[in-house]
């Protein structure tokens, strides 16, 4: 009977955290934000023996197809111009895509990588990676964008833009 009773005892205390656990374990609804979903921005970078000027185009693609709500897709394509301090110089365009944190607050983490083709000066006919990683100050619905960051083959790179 000892045994009987400490069965009932366990099964009943197990019963009661399942339930527990149950009832307050509800979903989060994360808040769905609305930043614009276009992006023309101006950025200067400095990299070890490199100063570089470029314009970008950043579109924010549909999400929550691969990476759910709060990682949303982007696609980047962009027209620049590497001066070298010694060599390797040259214009080029690329095109690269990554990820953005879709917070509820203004600031956001976004990490992208691709190509970028040089079409004249000593690189001509390269095609290097190219990579970025940095913060992007991006009000829901504002207009006024802010980046910083880490890239290769940049070292540093600070961009100004607007949203729409």
């Amino acid at each position: 009977m000892n045994l009987n009773l400490q069965l009932h005892k366990l099964l009943l205390t197990s019963l009661i955290i399942l339930l527990n656990t149950v009832v307050f374990s509800q979903d989060r609804k994360s808040k769905t934000i609305e930043l614009n979903k276009n992006l023309i921005y101006g950025s200067v970078s400095v990299g070890n023996d490199l100063f570089a000027k470029a314009f970008y185009y950043d579109r924010i693609l549909k999400g929550n197809i691969f990476w759910g709500k709060d990682i949303l897709p982007i696609v980047k394509i962009g027209i620049g111009q590497h001066k070298a301090f010694e060599y390797n110089d040259g214009n080029y365009v690329t095109i690269q895509y990554g990820i953005i944190s879709a917070t509820e607050t203004s600031h956001h983490f976004e990490i992208a990588t691709g190509l970028k083709y040089y079409f004249n000066g000593s690189l001509h006919g390269k095609l290097p990676i190219s990579s970025s990683l940095g913060y992007r100050f991006q009000k829901p619905g504002g207009l006024l964008v802010f980046r910083v960051g880490t890239g290769y083959p940049e070292i540093v790179y600070l961009g100004l833009g607007w949203s729409f």
